[in-house]
């Protein structure tokens, strides 16, 4: 069930937001309110659904805004039920037109990394799947053993002795397929079976990719 109570959202006026999101029973409990920086915050919740269809047990944080003019965020905040920070934003340090890059998009991945290796034994082997292989450089620094990526389509258009036309990769165009070493992390690029802008593929295979871990 949903239950909403309308609200006219003014321009050009800073406003507060708080979402929260906790498992029952049998059900995930998701509610959200919004309100003007000069007011007081509502006891009631604006928004308050109830998906009785799974619980979740994990998620992605992000921040989304649709229509028309401009859309702005400002400290962003992120607790655990327990009360821990899980992520803190102040979106100053972000060019205009910008997301922070690894959270809004793809989680927050690269903040998370040395956060999430505190909670795995040395002893254990640890494989981290990241979107992008541009993470690599955030998992060889906390000691990831392996990590799992795709993003690049393999160059999708691969031209022999020059390689993709085009690169979206910060860590260099040589990197857009195959098994790689940073320090001591392999990282692993997936051509995947997909496309993006042209349904073309050229010297660049669709690709599923099965490891045995010894």
């Amino acid at each position: 069930g949903v239950k909403t109570i309308p609200f006219d959202l003014p321009t050009n006026i800073w406003h507060h937001f708080r979402v929260q999101v906790h498992n029952e029973a049998s059900a995930t409990r998701m509610k959200a309110r919004i309100w003007p920086v000069s007011d007081p915050e509502p006891v009631e919740w604006q928004a308050d659904a109830r998906d009785t269809l799974a619980t979740f047990r994990c998620g992605s944080v992000g921040v989304w805004s649709a229509g028309l003019g401009a859309h702005q965020f400002d400290d962003l905040l992120v607790r655990s039920e327990q009360g821990d920070t899980l992520l803190v934003e102040d979106f100053e340090a972000t060019p205009i037109h910008q997301d922070p890059f690894g959270w809004v998009d793809f989680n927050y991945e690269q903040q998370a990394i040395p956060w999430m290796m505190r909670q795995i034994p040395d002893s254990a082997v640890s494989i981290l799947l990241a979107h992008s292989p541009d993470v690599i450089r955030s998992s060889a620094a906390a000691g990831i053993d392996l990590q799992l990526s795709g993003h690049t389509h393999g160059g999708q258009l691969y031209l022999p002795f020059w390689g993709p036309v085009y690169n979206p990769l910060d860590i260099g165009r040589q990197y857009t397929r195959g098994l790689f070493r940073f320090e001591d992390t392999r990282l692993y690029v997936n051509r995947g079976i997909g496309v993006v802008l042209a349904p073309l593929r050229f010297c660049s295979r669709p690709e599923i990719t099965i490891f045995d871990i010894h």
